[in-house]
């Protein structure tokens, strides 16, 4: 889980975010280390989420909710506000905007392209990093003003956007397939029955139905 604190990068996988006074920051990265015994993986912040106007200081963000799983943040101020739930297993960051004039900045080197494949409702943005795809899925999100490193909405947009990394070509069909639906929570239970356990996840879904999340698992959950 991230902490609150401003310097630490944590999970869930497979994104490490940190929250600080001026935004959400996060990455994934693909970059791993096998030393023979352990697998490393680098930490690496590719974004920020925020929104024009955030006061940057502590108490303009808080946690919201939280279960054996999840952590939902919450960042507002000037009459605007950005939510999140942190998800472990979702390829996509979610964020929930109020009345907010976006601002999504590039935190490895400049934007080197932003286009709109259907647009206000998927785009496609590259950094030094790598691609990132950007659904809309609630809401209406017509226009982003392109800087060297930000992405600036029109103000007043009240919606819900997800982004997810594009490592290979193949994963961008499955990504937009899944796109909709996205998770805000998760109850768990259990049973054992002799030598075998079973741990079930039913997961709090908003903008579609559980059986459509796209969620990832450790190799030794498979």
């Amino acid at each position: 889980m991230p902490h609150c604190y401003s310097r630490t990068v944590a999970g869930p996988f497979p994104f490490q975010s940190v929250t600080r006074d001026t935004g959400l920051d996060f990455g994934i990265s693909t970059a791993r280390d096998f030393d023979g015994t352990s697998v490393h993986q680098r930490t690496l912040l590719e974004w920020r989420a925020s929104f024009t106007g955030l006061p940057a200081n502590l108490n303009n963000r808080k946690a919201t909710g939280w279960d054996t799983q999840v952590v939902c943040l919450q960042y507002g101020g000037a009459g605007a506000s950005m939510d999140t739930c942190l998800v472990p297993g979702s390829p996509y960051m979610t964020l929930t905007y109020t009345n907010a004039q976006v601002v999504l900045t590039s935190l490895q080197d400049d934007i080197i392209d932003f286009s709109w494949v259907t647009p206000g409702r998927k785009a496609k943005v590259t950094n030094g990093a790598g691609t990132y795809l950007l659904y809309v899925v609630q809401g209406t999100l017509t226009d982003f003003t392109v800087g060297p490193e930000t992405l600036t909405s029109s103000p007043g947009f009240t919606g819900t956007i997800r982004l997810a990394k594009v490592v290979e070509a193949s994963q961008e069909a499955i990504l937009d397939t899944h796109s909709s639906p996205y998770p805000t929570g998760v109850s768990m239970s259990y049973s054992v029955v002799q030598n075998a356990a079973t741990v079930t996840w039913k997961w709090d879904v908003v903008n579609g139905i559980e059986n459509d999340l796209l969620m990832l698992s450790w190799p030794h959950h498979r």
